[in-house]
């Protein structure tokens, strides 16, 4: 907290010294301020899930019998898939208002959710509310006729992803960046508020500072990138010197116009007097990806592989975390301590806390994303999804999530659609981080998005 407040307090110093930084151009600009509201929001059931089995990997199996009173209480016998809201059908909306004004910007966007048709149309624990807010700040100015940019924003960042997505990746978090830009040089400081609760990391504040050459053109049409850093990933409990929360990171990527990228990552946390070694206490990454659009087709392509050393996770898992009431049934059950947003269940399944729940183990993933859209008549159009993630963790016998999505639908004008398909993706409010299950058999699922 006292971070966030002196990160303001410069915050506005920067707004202040910025009068007397602002190049030429903008000082010529009429005062202005640009307001904009949308509406968004979403219906999702499975229409034939009776509660009924789903896959599971060795590791979970082993974990669910841990708490005897939660497994009475909350039906984990077996592979039986707990009740969860999209089976009851749950709808959410979300309210953004953004305004700019000479390089400040602000959006604030209101979040609300019914979680489950069936729960009952007024019953206050499974409807909830929330906010979530982002300030920023950015301005430019001229020394010697080279232009030099900085900025600062603070709030929520949704989906974020440091480096190449070795392990910040795919999270929502709270925080402040600060940057300085001179051509394709840049230096940032990234900080991220406590991830000990909502996702269950078992991490204070979490510093990273890059050094980066970015989007740098030495070909025709093709753009490197390149980032190092160190980083402090303060773990809240851990029987280590501090210094072994520290490391470095290195990664790299080359991108062909918008079609297609190639990228890498590298991690090595500090492993003083810890006996591990090297490639213990380090983490790999190396990914493709793929994207055409135009008028008729839409195709994303991606392909991963990730490894963790068993020092590089250790000590950054929290299992105490429950995203129903521990002292209720499963039913109408969905909101405890902690809140798994509807919205994320549209997020893929890859994410840093995946990983470090196999504590002191060496970790290797290989991932598979494909998102298809292809339009046949007018606004009918077919889809498909899929996003395979193969797990081989220490002694575990290897898992292979493979979720999938593939129906049709009807797009009345751009994000307002109603569609109706096959999956066997279902929430789990289960474990201690937001993620999947996988349906043993497939089930019907529909969806009605709206935005305004």
């Amino acid at each position: 907290m006292m971070n966030q407040k002196i990160g303001l307090l410069i915050f506005i110093l920067l707004f202040i010294l910025s009068h007397e930084l602002i190049c030429q151009e903008n000082q010529q600009k009429k005062d202005s301020i640009e307001i904009k509201f949308h509406l968004s929001g979403k219906h999702i059931a499975h229409t034939n899930d009776a509660l009924g089995q789903v896959m599971l990997p060795e590791a979970l199996n082993i974990r669910r019998p841990d708490e005897p009173d939660l497994q009475q209480k909350w039906e984990l016998f077996g592979n039986d898939l707990t009740d969860n809201p999209i089976r009851h059908g749950a709808s959410y909306i979300k309210l953004t208002a953004e305004a700019d004004y000479h390089g400040i910007s602000a959006i604030t966007s209101i979040f609300a959710e019914h979680r489950g048709a069936s729960y009952g149309t007024l019953t206050l624990k499974d409807i909830v509310l929330y906010p979530k807010f982002y300030f920023a700040f950015d301005t430019s100015f001229n020394v010697f006729n080279e232009k030099f940019s900085l900025g600062v924003s603070i709030g929520n960042y949704d989906n974020i992803n440091l480096y190449e997505g070795l392990n910040m990746y795919n999270i929502d978090v709270q925080g402040d960046n600060w940057y300085f830009k001179w051509r394709n040089l840049k230096f940032e400081y990234n900080k991220i508020a406590d991830l000990l609760l909502g996702i269950g990391l078992n991490m204070d504040d979490a510093n990273d500072f890059i050094f980066s050459l970015e989007n740098l053109e030495f070909a025709y049409n093709f753009f490197l990138t390149l980032k190092y850093g160190f980083y402090s990933y303060n773990a809240f409990i851990v029987p280590l010197d501090d210094k072994n929360n520290d490391g470095n990171t290195f990664s790299a990527g080359i991108s062909y116009k918008d079609f297609i990228r190639l990228y890498m990552q590298y991690g090595k946390r500090n492993n003083d007097n810890t006996g591990y070694s090297s490639g213990e206490s380090s983490a790999f990454l190396l990914g493709l990806n793929v994207k055409y659009t135009d008028n008729i087709f839409n195709v994303f392509a991606k392909s991963e592989y990730r490894s963790y050393g068993k020092f590089y996770n250790l000590y950054y898992y929290n299992q105490n975390i429950y995203y129903r009431d521990t002292s209720r049934r499963t039913y109408s059950n969905n909101v405890g301590p902690e809140l798994y947003p509807l919205y994320y269940y549209d997020r893929k399944f890859s994410q840093w806390a995946v990983f470090t729940e196999y504590q002191g183990m060496d970790v290797i993933c290989l991932t598979l994303q494909f998102d298809s859209k292809i339009y046949l008549i007018d606004r009918f159009y077919l889809y498909a999804n899929l996003d395979i993630n193969s797990i081989t963790a220490g002694s575990y016998e290897p898992f292979t999530y493979s979720f999938i999505d593939y129906g049709a639908g009807y797009e009345v004008m751009k994000d307002n659609f109603l569609a109706i398909g096959i999956t066997n993706k279902a929430m789990n409010l289960d474990n201690s981080y937001p993620t999947f299950y996988q349906y043993a058999n497939s089930v019907i699922k529909m969806e009605l998005g709206v935005s305004f």
